[in-house]
């Protein structure tokens, strides 16, 4: 028998099955959900089952086929178990259940309401639902706190709002996973950096179907031209083969790919304005304080914040960075005038500025050698007066710049570390390992490595999060100790190492040659596929 519930309302469906589902039934049922596809372009099940006996040849039969022709328009689907028996029944023939499983889940006859709220979540419901932490079991038929969550069933908190923790919890959300994520900054930090990605990073945007919008917000780098500071042309790196290859390398300004990021997210996953004040790991997980006065308890903890990260300091106690004894600024101006196509770099004795035009506007990254870590507080006009020698078009472009509140600056900082994780906590992105903003490769280890993790979580379980963790770890520093291993051309370290990038003597006089230039990218991209 079937019957289809008065709670039902939009794309939401609910559906009671019992004993065996007939021929003429399932032709009633398949015809109801085909127009609501139609309708509504993709729909969510909720099937209750009352000792549900499965289907009879011909359901059994066309249901495969009603999945392979709808398998990627039905969202979700929760089943509610009212016996032992219909859950083996279920995990037999799993009905009217998309190939992935990602987005179904499994409560008892006690849950009627979690079962409502979660396939609502997001189209009848507000807020954000937090319904996994506890399971049934059928055995007791009782609700009890489980052992062991599975997969998407894990309760993951993520530290940091940047590029790395919202990358993250994108990727386990398409899996299933409703992540926590906690930023301490109130207001999103809008600036003019752009983030260089290479054909390996574009794995993670594809996988979040962020890709071909992406593309249209970057410019691509087909090739880079340099010149000296008096503007005479020195060398022009041509990145044709590789982009035939493996791909275009995109320059993309970073608050688009936050926002187009953040747009997939539930919005109530994230909270601003909030800290993580004290972890501290248990048996049952890790036990989180913040900084609100609320507390939590999580199977894992991912802290993204920064290669100042407060998060790691707590947990692992000071931290060896380096300064590499140069600051740079981030900025971008619309222009008043005709700016030539392609990415340009001029480089002087104590530094060198990168422009490049996305849209309608010109993105510059400038750095100059400095002793003092904390010249970036000059802002505008030491940025200005480092560059008031160089090309015209230079000058033009930097006194575009009205305010210091269009300039993001940063003092270089290198962390190198061998340690990804603590028992339950991983570290991602420049928390983790932050590679000099000369290297134009830290922006795609952040993002390759959120695909990493997001996969192990994916086949981790509550108990095993360490293990796991620990493979992620294992391939991070595989990826490094390659990336360091293939940096011994003494023309690559200036760029690489920060001791070698704070006695470079001129930067005009100081160019990576074409064969070594062309040698690491290729396997770069080579290993990172």
């Amino acid at each position: 028998m079937h019957k289809f519930k008065s709670r039902s309302a939009k794309n939401v469906i609910g559906l009671k099955l019992s004993g065996t589902l007939s021929r003429h039934e399932y032709q009633e049922i398949v015809p109801y959900l085909e127009e609501k596809i139609k309708k509504y372009g993709k729909i969510r099940l909720l099937i209750e089952l009352d000792h549900w006996e499965g289907w009879g040849a011909y359901a059994a039969f066309n249901d495969m086929f009603f999945v392979i022709k709808h398998n990627f328009q039905i969202e979700r689907v929760a089943f509610l178990l009212k016996s032992e028996a219909d859950k083996r029944a279920v995990l037999l023939a799993r009905p009217f259940t998309p190939w992935s499983r990602d987005n179904t889940r499994y409560f008892g006859p006690d849950e009627s309401e979690a079962a409502w709220k979660w396939i609502g979540h997001g189209v009848l419901t507000p807020g954000n639902i937090n319904l996994l932490d506890e399971e049934f079991d059928l055995k007791d038929k009782k609700t009890k706190t489980k052992k062991v969550r599975y997969g998407p069933k894990q309760n993951i908190l993520i530290i940091g709002g940047g590029v790395a923790g919202m990358t993250l919890a994108a990727l386990l959300q398409q899996r299933g996973f409703e992540p926590s994520i906690v930023e301490a900054h109130k207001e999103s930090i809008e600036t003019d950096r752009t983030l260089q990605i290479w054909p390996t990073a574009a794995g993670a945007l594809k996988s979040l179907r962020l890709y071909k919008k992406i593309l249209k917000a970057s410019t691509i780098i087909s090739s880079f031209e340099v010149y000296n500071s008096n503007g005479d042309f020195l060398h022009t790196y041509d990145n044709s083969q590789l982009e035939q290859e493996y791909g275009p390398v995109l320059l993309v300004p970073r608050k688009k790919l936050i926002k187009a990021v953040t747009k997939l997210l539930h919005p109530n996953l994230l909270r601003k304005g909030i800290a993580a004040t004290k972890l501290k790991e248990i048996e049952e997980g890790v036990k989180v304080t913040f900084s609100d006065g609320t507390k939590g308890l999580y199977d894992c903890v991912v802290c993204a914040d920064g290669v100042h990260s407060k998060m790691r300091e707590l947990i692992l106690g000071p931290q060896p960075i380096k300064y590499a004894g140069m600051i740079g600024w981030y900025f971008s101006v619309i222009p008043n005038f005709e700016f030539p196509g392609g990415v340009k770099g001029y480089r002087g004795k104590n530094g060198y500025i990168r422009l490049s035009k996305i849209d309608n506007k010109i993105y510059g990254f400038a750095c100059v050698k400095s002793e003092d870590s904390k010249s970036e507080n000059k802002h505008l006009d030491l940025l200005k007066s480092s560059f008031s020698n160089y090309p015209e078009i230079v000058k033009k472009i930097l006194n575009l710049i009205e305010n210091t509140h269009s300039i993001w600056n940063e003092s270089f900082y290198q962390l190198e570390s061998d340690v990804f994780v603590q028992g339950r906590i991983a570290f991602l992105g420049e928390s983790a390992y932050r590679f000099l903003p000369t290297t134009m490769l830290g922006d795609s280890i952040t993002l390759e490595s959120a695909v990493t993790l997001a996969n192990q979580l994916s086949c981790s379980d509550s108990k095993l999060v360490p293990k796991y963790f620990k493979t992620y770890e294992r391939h991070q520093l595989f990826r490094i100790m390659g990336i360091q291993e293939h940096l011994m051309p003494k023309e690559l370290q200036p760029f690489f190492q920060a001791e070698s990038l704070a006695n470079v003597s001129d930067f005009s006089k100081n160019l990576i040659s074409e064969e070594a230039y062309q040698s690491f990218w290729k396997w770069f991209l080579e290993e990172g596929f």
